[in-house]
């Protein structure tokens, strides 16, 4: 299983997912989007999953 935790601050969304069986960790940090922050959290989801090779399903 793989989880994701999303912490959205002022300037930067910071994006981490860890694999529980290999123990391997992916992390990004992306632009927070003030007028939605949302949007910046969606954008650092998707660019985890990118950067991870984990298919959104």
């Amino acid at each position: 299983m793989r989880r994701i935790g999303i912490d959205v601050g002022g300037t930067f969304t910071d994006v981490v997912m860890v694999d529980d069986v290999s123990g391997q960790v992916w992390s990004i940090k992306v632009s927070t989007t003030p007028a939605d922050r949302v949007m910046g959290a969606m954008n650092g989801f998707r660019r985890i999953l990118e950067l991870s090779g984990t298919a959104p399903a």
